[in-house]
């Protein structure tokens, strides 16, 4: 089994000064309204607004940060990016 972590609370927990009850609330929103988010950016893109995926995944890209999900730094930029300035159109699904 592997013990690699996908997500590193450390700027979380420097940002609210180690306030574990502010910490745990963080992540409790984020896991409460990432889905949803994910599920939006999804469906604005099968419908072809660009626009509101480039939001959805501006959106994204801070939680991203916060939680340094390292993995998903750049594809959430690109995303972003590509949706924002109409470009690479046939990159996002992937």
């Amino acid at each position: 089994m592997s013990t690699e972590k996908f997500y590193d609370l450390t700027n979380l927990k420097e940002m609210l000064d180690g306030d574990k009850a502010a910490v745990k609330k963080m992540i409790k929103i984020f896991l409460d309204t990432t889905p949803n988010n994910l599920s939006e950016l999804n469906n604005s893109y099968k419908s072809n607004d660009l626009d509101i995926v480039g939001k959805l995944a501006h959106k994204l890209k801070s939680s991203i940060d916060i939680f340094n999900i390292t993995e998903l730094k750049s594809e959430i930029r690109k995303i972003e990016k590509y949706a924002k300035d109409k470009i690479n159109i046939d990159e996002l699904p992937a």
